[in-house]
């Protein structure tokens, strides 16, 4: 640390805060001491600065980015322009994924004078399973090499480097 730098302060939690004379009769009433005073400072040790709008402050941080993104998952929005996924649907609409459930080939089309680049299936767990690069057709027939049952997801790129992302199920 350089001089005249203050240490920085880790907090442990930083959406917590209470009202410090409540906190300090409730302590003294259950646990029939006076050391109230005493839990109280120590409780403050991971949180030194803590108060309602800090708290508030944090917990709308948080929430103003985790709404957003579980609204997109859920499918609960058209668009998810706000959260970093850049996803064109019109192209998404032009893409046929058959069939679907499947225990066979999987097949890709799309339509509207692209061609597909590139189809990568990934499990469940994010773990590449199939990775098949210079396609350049607006049809492509995935052959299925003993996938497991279960949940994958299809990354298509396309010509005009749009990439579409599609659930497949497994049986």
């Amino acid at each position: 640390m350089g001089a005249g730098t203050a240490p920085q302060i880790e907090q442990g939690s930083p959406w917590d805060w209470w009202n410090e004379a409540v906190f300090i009769a409730s302590y003294n009433a259950y646990s029939g001491t006076t050391n109230g005073s005493i839990v109280n400072c120590m409780k403050k040790t991971d949180n030194p600065d803590m108060s309602a709008t800090k708290g508030r402050l944090y917990i709308d941080t948080i929430q103003g980015f985790l709404t957003p993104r579980i609204a997109c998952v859920l499918g609960l929005v058209s668009t998810c322009q706000y959260v970093g996924v850049n996803e064109n649907t019109a192209d998404a609409s032009n893409i046929s994924i058959y069939p679907n459930p499947t225990s066979s080939d999987i097949n890709f089309t799309i339509s509207g004078g692209k061609t597909i680049s590139t189809v990568k299936l990934f499990d469940a767990t994010g773990r590449l399973v199939a990775n098949v690069a210079n396609v350049n057709a607006t049809d492509y027939k995935l052959l299925n090499k003993n996938f497991n049952a279960g949940l994958y997801f299809a990354v298509i790129e396309l010509s005009n480097k749009s990439v579409i992302t599609k659930k497949v199920m497994i049986d």
